[in-house]
């Protein structure tokens, strides 16, 4: 069930996997969780900066949690993520993004310290010219992506691009996501969810 705390000092603390012998679950939030702007999260210790649109997404090197809902277009890709972003089951329903970039979707890339969990995205992604991987949530990924779920058309028109309804091209790890995408490429490596998974 959905979780609101009030108030502009409320804080969610969520602690996981803490059993004994327990290393391998992950974090699912399955409905919102809505915390103030001046509230805090932390999840196994971990402090999150809390923001309300991609503009606080500082470094991308951080964590960073979604209060809310994000409905204004989005249409430049964030570049790279190496920290953790926490969707907080909220959902990005107007992504429009269009670029040159080798690699493009909601980030351009996801290195192998980057997180994305718990989110729900819905629009466009396409790449032109010589862009290389296309997908909604991410080009090319090496981090973890945990429920994370897409919706939308994504279309790459390199010759021999790697083009995914979630993710273009993945070296990490998909735990518990979808893609609802209608995909398009003029060849290369083309998939459903991931368009070459290595």
């Amino acid at each position: 069930a959905a979780i609101t705390a009030t108030g502009s000092g409320a804080g969610l603390v969520v602690d996981y996997n803490q059993g004994s012998g327990v290393t391998d679950g992950n974090f699912y939030a399955n409905a919102r969780v809505n915390l103030p702007l001046t509230g805090s999260l932390a999840i196994n210790g971990q402090g999150y900066t809390l923001i309300d649109s991609l503009a606080g997404l500082g470094s991308q090197t951080g964590h960073y949690a979604l209060v809310n809902d994000i409905t204004t277009p989005i249409n430049v890709p964030r570049g790279t993520l190496s920290g953790t972003f926490e969707g907080l089951g909220h959902t990005l329903s107007n992504l429009d993004v269009t670029t040159v970039q080798p690699t493009v979707g909601l980030f351009g890339d996801i290195t192998a310290t980057g997180t994305v969990r718990n989110l729900t995205l819905a629009g466009r992604v396409t790449g032109t010219g010589s862009t290389v991987y296309v997908g909604i949530l991410t080009g090319f990924n090496d981090g973890t992506i945990v429920n994370v779920h897409a919706s939308g058309t994504v279309s790459g028109n390199y010759y021999n691009g790697y083009v995914g309804g979630l993710v273009g091209s993945n070296t990490g790890h998909i735990f518990g996501s979808s893609a609802n995408v209608a995909v398009t490429a003029l060849g290369g490596h083309v998939g459903g969810l991931v368009g070459y998974m290595q």
